[in-house]
């Protein structure tokens, strides 16, 4: 499968004008074809970005280049109302070129336009951890109690729990299931530090991670 862009609405289409130039010079040809049907052309369209089309374009591409693949293979639609569509959508991001085509298809269309590999392709999902804040105290923890797990994420990406290091983040829940022991989660207090620099991506598979163990509430230091 593809590799996928974290920021996927920061990404620039840097080649959208040079392509789109192509498009409308086969507009003008007479390439695109205003006499064909409106949704079986939207259908061709949504087509382009199924998992078995994305495949077709070469395992391993950045999104940039899959995009790229995905503009040529659209020229060969043959409907003159999705090409004009297509040529005056905003190109800003990918998440406002997502916005301006549905927006403009919708409104052809008179009623909603589905393609949830359309949207997966600009808005793709993303793991989202949900978090409750419980204000802000002092007080001074522990890390020797019994009832308390203080995970620390350095910098170099190391991993503590109770100041000791973890040899893999992956072994994250099978030390906090070991320690706490077959006792109720909630008898435990969960203290976790982010040291300046910490991998955003670890800090995430840390939370994900306490999640999955049902810890519901946990403490962020700050330094």
């Amino acid at each position: 499968m593809y590799r996928q862009a974290k920021a996927i609405n920061k990404i620039q289409l840097r080649t959208i004008s040079t392509k789109l130039f192509f498009i409308a010079t086969l507009l003008a040809t007479g390439t695109a074809c205003s006499g064909e049907n409106f949704p079986s052309s939207l259908a061709e369209y949504c087509q382009l970005f199924s998992e078995d089309s994305i495949n077709s374009y070469g395992r391993d591409l950045e999104l940039q280049s899959i995009y790229e693949e995905i503009l040529e293979r659209q020229a060969s639609i043959q409907n003159e109302t999705l090409q004009k569509i297509l040529n005056s959508a905003d190109t800003t991001s990918f998440a406002s070129f997502h916005a301006s085509v549905t927006k403009q298809i919708e409104a052809e269309l008179g009623n909603k336009w589905q393609c949830s590999d359309f949207d997966s392709f600009f808005l793709p999902a993303q793991k989202i951890i949900t978090l409750q804040l419980g204000g802000i105290t002092q007080k001074a923890i522990n890390p020797e109690s019994d009832n308390v797990i203080t995970i620390m994420l350095t910098h170099s990406g190391e991993t503590l729990i109770n100041n000791k290091p973890l040899t893999s983040i992956n072994k994250l829940s099978l030390a906090i299931t070991l320690k706490i022991n077959k006792q109720p989660i909630d008898n435990f207090e969960f203290i976790i530090y982010f040291d300046q620099g910490s991998n955003g991506e670890l800090i995430a598979n840390i939370l994900a991670a306490l999640s999955e163990l049902g810890v519901s509430k946990v403490g962020l230091i700050d330094m």
